[in-house]
């Protein structure tokens, strides 16, 4: 620890589910390096959901080898100024060991989190009006099927980081101009599959 890098500034604790989801990402990531067990993966993750602060936040790695301290230490304060900013409270759905289907106003707003955990998952998107015509889903996906059902009319942007892990698109997904809704599907996948299709 005595050689890590400067802790994020306090000020940036408004980009705080930024912060979130890199360190979602180390955690992924550690359990694919076999730093962690799939129990704790699932605390750890609880734990950064319930966080309310970057103190939290770093409590949560702070017994983690320093490669990994050091990637999260190392991330920039500034805003992403091509992320989305939630209006409101995002959502977070969760479907654990079970067969699940989320759909409507659980899905409305412009950021909803989806954690699949040994699961079978559908995600349908179609139908639903979102803040300014744009929404992000950010999934962690391990160990689970997880279809993801789209608009016709979207324009869908894809950000994964797969390990071990699959993911399928319909050739009809439209990634470069439409008329519907924008929507970024981010996220971690482990030992998963993502399907992502229009209907």
């Amino acid at each position: 620890m005595d050689n890590l890098p400067a802790k994020p500034a306090k000020d940036s604790r408004v980009n705080l589910p930024k912060f979130r989801d890199k360190l979602e990402t180390i955690l992924n990531d550690c359990y694919a390096d076999n730093i962690i067990e799939m129990d704790e993966l699932e605390h750890r993750l609880d734990l950064v959901q319930s966080a309310r602060n970057h103190g939290d936040l770093e409590k949560i790695i702070e017994d983690l080898p320093d490669t990994y301290q050091k990637r999260y230490f190392n991330m920039p304060a500034e805003a992403d100024k091509n992320s989305f900013t939630p209006v409101k409270p995002f959502n977070v759905l969760t479907s654990v060991m079970s067969e699940k289907i989320f759909r409507g106003l659980s899905l409305g707003g412009n950021f909803t989190k989806i954690r699949s955990v040994m699961a079978d998952t559908k995600v349908d998107l179609r139908n639903i009006i979102f803040p300014g015509n744009k929404t992000e889903i950010n999934i962690i996906n391990v160990m689970s099927d997880l279809t993801i059902i789209v608009p016709e009319n979207a324009k869908v942007h894809t950000e994964f980081h797969s390990v071990m892990a699959s993911h399928e698109e319909s050739p009809d997904i439209n990634h470069s101009s439409a008329d519907g809704p924008v929507i970024r599907i981010t996220g971690n996948s482990v030992m998963a599959n993502i399907r992502i299709m229009t209907g």
